[in-house]
């Protein structure tokens, strides 16, 4: 019994709070941890043990660990889940990352907003995939199990918050709020919890739908790079270099497809809830998500080079211990708060930054070190491969994406350069210039080899019959590029200087000459992917739809290109803000020109299009702007309701809205609104009959009825009362049409009133019904008002043509992936 009062009530007689479930969680925190250390032990000991026996039975000391580690996993996940969805606010992560008036779907979000969490999604993910990899790894199990269980140990350890030796290792999801802020006076009081009402709540950027899904996805694409990294890492210890081969590349497709998925998804993400209009932005966390995505394409053509020619071996292995690599360094990045002054995803430094190096360094140098010591024995074909062979310009290919990962990765990691050796090195001041300069030439590359090389042969260097149909769909890409670039105005030509001034011996080289514009070239590389690979996909594979894989990812990154480069290349910002109004300073130069002042009720032009501002309608905490369009070509007119809320801690929050039609998109997003925690109410009594008719603050009202019978609360007793609703009708100077109903109680015991209010959140208004007239047949009503300045928002609006190219191209990509995945588990599974 004292048991159950210790456990209900606390040991210390605190009062309401769940202790069993912390005292639940912290034990499987540990058995996990510990689980995991010992399976992996078990793996590694089985996997360099000579005797057939004794590996036998560490394997199964290994796969019974495993198991136990992952159903703790899962119990921590389902106990996680049961404190934030029970609103157990006496845990500090259920209070800080969520709130009672979240909906279900943002309430799951709140579970990976935290860095425990998402270290915990990742763990659960590795469960997964171990479970799976039990009855698939076969011989290779010992090795790849091994390391996913050390890679387990690690993520183990980020969430274990245990002292040793006065230093704290990884943050517990399960610490209680009075022990994480102790000193605060309200936890002197045994009933702190009856005066915490509300959690903190979730980031308003993260409450979207695509943030339910999203980190989900992408943190299963982070667990499955760790399999072709185990794989090759076994590959390495045991000098076997042709078992791996086929299953290592079923799992590098599946990682290929999963991870690019994550990565689009959060494009959707940023395109539909953040400001910077568009889907990416070249945010230091998505170029550190993009670069293992790179890499490990790089890794697969790597792969199927070295499975049909011998050749790139070394380098398919070091591409796969890379992408892993990054997964790891972009962990780093993300939570070492390295980046909280440059990107909207980064974590604050919960102290584990020594951790995450110790993580990064124990799982990547040893293999690097193998690598280097298996370096010169690994087997190298003695014939080199042709100029005109398949081989060769697959591996150029991967040789561009390596240098694009080595790009992103630099200028990303300036913070870190500046913090290891006493830089001042500061950030491009124009990010997204910097990087399309440069990724540019290297985009144009990747595509054209997508294009061409699968019309090249392996080995033999002689072109085949096929490659005729490479310079068919070289002449249509031509032509279609040639059409879309004049009739989207895409220039042909750029001028390109060259100019060595600041060399002295070198001072009179200055030479400025047309060439064809970079946009042009990107354009052709990228419709060259998407026609030689229909021909191909037409042509070559239609006898055999398993051999379409490859070609269908070809054909959806170029279409994914075209997107790209009509979306963001040819966007057009509607909003020119043409009456010389300054925003003032919170505006850069750039931005006061691309807004427009809004007033509410008056009429703009915006490109095609007359746009006013109609109003707002809260649904809190969040404030929707009414944006009525009408196409003056077509007489369309449609409503946008971007939001946006004066956050206490962020300031404005703005989510945008958008619409979606097969060519094009409208995007709007509010970049300033009226401070409405300075408005007041201005109250005012009126006194009207059935029929009549009062004005009000920008809209009137007429009393259009009385009803006996109004809807009441379920739990109102009506008996012995008399019930009188007035039937308001509110009109806006623009027509809109609202309605009120405010209520009248007299109970008939002993003639006292009460009554019910009625409000329009969206005009600002409150009505009470506080008395009858009998004799004169009146009503008298308490009217409160929004006592507040002009209404107005400062909008952005940009019309993005043809983006749906860019979502179908991703979902080809994907497609085509799975489709490869399938083909290439059928020969792993035959062999």
């Amino acid at each position: 019994m004292m048991k159950f009062f210790e456990q209900r009530f606390g040991a210390n007689g605190f009062v309401g709070e769940h202790l069993w479930l912390g005292h639940f969680g912290h034990w499987f925190i540990l058995l996990s941890f510990f689980a995991a250390i010992l399976a992996t032990l078990s793996y590694f000991i089985a996997e360099f043990s000579k005797n057939e026996e004794e590996k036998l039975s560490w394997t199964k000391l290994g796969r019974t660990a495993f198991v136990v580690h992952g159903v703790s996993v899962f119990f921590i996940f389902l106990l996680l889940f049961i404190m934030i969805l029970n609103h157990m606010f006496e845990y500090h992560y259920a209070w800080r990352h969520s709130s009672t008036d979240l909906p279900v779907k943002y309430i799951i979000s709140s579970f990976w907003e935290g860095q425990e969490g998402s270290f915990l999604l990742w763990q659960f993910w590795l469960v997964v995939i171990g479970f799976v990899g039990l009855n698939s790894f076969r011989k290779y199990e010992e090795g790849v199990m091994g390391i996913i269980s050390l890679t387990q140990s690690f993520l183990g350890s980020m969430v274990l918050g245990i002292y040793v030796l006065g230093h704290k290792i990884g943050s517990n999801p399960f610490i209680l709020l009075r022990d994480e802020m102790a000193e605060a006076p309200i936890f002197s009081r045994p009933d702190y919890l009856s005066m915490i009402s509300d959690g903190n709540g979730l980031n308003p950027l993260l409450q979207n739908y695509w943030m339910t899904i999203h980190p989900p996805v992408l943190f299963l694409g982070f667990a499955l790079t760790s399999v072709p990294f185990a794989y090759a890492v076994t590959a390495l210890i045991r000098k076997d270099y042709k078992d791996w081969v086929k299953p290592t590349l079923a799992w590098a497709l599946l990682t290929l497809a999963i991870l690019g998925t994550g990565i689009l998804m959060g494009g959707a993400w940023a395109y539909e809830s953040l400001s910077f209009g568009g889907f990416w932005a070249w945010d230091p966390v998505e170029n550190m998500s993009f670069v293992p995505w790179l890499l490990l394409v790089a890794g697969i053509h790597t792969h199927l080079v070295y499975k049909y020619t011998g050749h790139s071996l070394k380098a398919s292995l070091l591409f796969y211990i890379f992408t892993f690599a990054f997964v790891l360094y972009s962990t780093f990045l993300t939570r070492s708060g390295i980046l909280g002054d440059t990107s909207v995803h980064a974590f604050t430094d919960l102290g584990m930054s020594g951790q995450l190096i110790i993580y990064l360094a124990a799982l990547v140098l040893p293999p690097v070190i193998l690598l280097v010591v298996r370096w010169r024995s690994m087997p190298q074909p003695a014939k080199e491969e042709s100029e005109l062979s398949r081989e060769f310009w697959m591996f150029i290919g991967s040789l561009v994406l390596l240098l694009s990962a080595i790009q992103m990765t630099f200028t990303t990691s300036i913070p870190v350069w500046n913090k290891i050796f006493g830089l001042k090195l500061a950030p491009p001041a124009d990010v997204i210039a910097h990087y399309n300069d440069i990724q540019i030439w290297l985009g144009i590359s990747v595509a054209a080899f997508t294009g061409l090389v699968q019309f090249l042969s392996y080995k033999s260097g002689k072109l085949p019959s096929s490659a005729r149909y490479g310079l068919y769909s070289f002449g249509v890409a031509i032509l279609a590029s040639v059409l879309v670039a004049w009739g989207m105005e895409i220039p042909f030509t750029a001028q390109h200087v060259i100019d060595f001034g600041k060399y002295k011996a070198l001072s009179w080289i200055h030479l400025k000459f047309p060439f064809i514009s970079s946009a042009f070239l990107l354009l052709l590389s990228s419709f060259y992917a998407v026609f030689g690979n229909m021909f191909y996909l037409i042509l070559i594979t239609r006898k055999n739809i398993k051999l379409a894989g490859g070609s269908l990812a070809h054909l959806g990154f170029g279409v994914f290109l075209v997107g790209v480069i009509l979306s963001q290349g040819k966007k057009e910002v509607i909003s020119i803000n043409q009456s010389g109004i300054d925003f003032g300073k919170e505006f850069k130069q750039k931005e006061k020109l691309e807004n427009i002042l809004l007033l509410r009720d008056s009429l703009v032009e915006m490109g095609n299009y007359s746009v006013a501002y109609r109003g707002m309608t809260v649904d809190p905490p969040n404030n929707y702007y009414s944006v009525f369009f009408k196409d003056r070509k077509s007489g369309e007119e449609f409503e946008l309701k971007p939001n946006a809320q004066i956050n206490p801690k962020m300031g404005l929050i703005a989510n945008p809205d958008t619409r979606h039609y097969l060519h094009k998109d409208v995007f709007t997003h509010v970049s300033s609104v009226p401070d409405r925690s300075q408005e007041s109410d201005s109250v005012s009594s009126v006194e009207v009959a059935v029929g009549d008719t009062f004005i009000l603050r920008n809209s009137f009202a007429v009393l259009k009825a009385l009803n006996p019978n109004p809807s009441l609360p379920s739990d109102f007793d009506k008996e012995n009362k008399l019930l009188v609703g007035a039937e308001l009708e509110v009109s806006t100077l623009s027509g809109k049409v609202f309605n009120a109903t405010p209520i009248f109680v007299i109970d008939l015991k002993d003639n006292s009133t009460t009554g019910f209010e009625d409000s329009i959140s969206g005009l600002g208004l409150r009505f009470a019904l506080n008395g009858i007239d009998p004799e004169n047949k009146k009503m008298r009503f308490e009217i409160h008002q929004k006592q507040s300045g002009s209404d107005f928002i400062i909008l952005k609006a940009i019309v993005f043509p043809y983006i749906n190219l860019v979502w179908l191209g991703g979902i080809l990509c994907f497609a085509g992936a799975l489709l490869s995945v399938y083909r290439r588990s059928a020969e792993a599974a035959a062999a």
